[in-house]
């Protein structure tokens, strides 16, 4: 199927590097259930050819300037690192039950408290060092 684009607009750098470009496009095959356009991701090494042909035509400013990149807050890193860690600890709950053998709750344990001391690394949020599950 030909991919095509019918419009885009409100570009900006995804990246520091400038390899991505976020964009709201309208593209002929989802104008009717998106009529509003949808995010996309153009990058200039896109598997795709058409992200890549997006890239380069926001490249030449036919969707309008691109904005700069713009990080996100430590606080967006912080969120993503912690909810990673929580669905670590939710995995392994179940070495903590009652009906656990002892042997296993004591190998666990030691994994787990890795896990809720990460906030306390050094490099935390940027920098992690994760336990390795026993």
């Amino acid at each position: 199927m030909q991919i095509v684009l019918i419009s885009a607009s409100n570009p900006y750098w995804l990246n520091e590097e400038h390899t991505a470009i976020h964009l709201i496009a309208k593209f002929e095959h989802t104008i009717n259930m998106y009529p509003e356009g949808i995010e996309f991701c153009a990058t200039i090494n896109d598997t795709e050819a058409h992200g890549r042909e997006i890239f380069l035509r926001a490249l030449q400013g036919e969707f309008g300037e691109i904005a700069p990149y713009v990080p996100p807050p430590q606080s967006f890193f912080e969120e993503q690192v912690r909810a990673y860690r929580d669905a670590l600890l939710k995995q392994s709950d179940w070495t903590q039950l009652p009906d656990t053998p002892i042997a296993t709750k004591e190998i666990w344990a030691a994994y787990r408290q890795a896990l809720r001391d990460i906030p306390l690394q050094a490099g935390f949020p940027y920098s992690i060092d994760y336990p390795t599950p026993p």
